[in-house]
């Protein structure tokens, strides 16, 4: 059965909230519209508000998109400023996105993230 694809903007209170929803009342949501929910997409937009080079870059929006390819599922991240041109902020964080990916594969594959990638940043 073809399920009905949800996406969220933000990841807040509201968005977290609407998670949990999905994932622990998903049998009781599925029997009540019939088909199941599939979260497909989530679009958050933030910007840097402990440095005050990166913050004055504004805001920037992170889509993360899940979908079925084949037998697996594929993810996709991408991160892009509102402002056109050179961005300092996607800068800083266009290196972290391979590592944070890299560890959630670890976490979901042996149930541990890979180092440095469970904590914040050492200033």
């Amino acid at each position: 059965m073809e399920p009905f694809n949800i996406a969220l903007i933000g990841c807040g209170t509201v968005g977290a909230g609407v998670v949990k929803l999905l994932t622990h009342e998903r049998e009781r949501l599925t029997a009540r519209a019939g088909r199941p929910l599939a979260l497909k997409r989530i679009v958050i937009k933030w910007r840097n508000e402990f440095m005050p080079d990166l913050k004055a870059e504004g805001y920037t929006r992170c889509t993360i998109e899940i979908e079925p390819q084949g037998d697996v599922m594929k993810l996709s991240v991408t991160h892009e400023a509102e402002k056109q041109g050179a961005n300092k902020f996607i800068d800083a964080v266009s290196g972290g996105w391979p590592q944070i990916l890299a560890s959630l594969k670890s976490l979901l594959e042996t149930g541990k993230a890979l180092p440095r990638t469970d904590r914040l940043p050492e200033k």
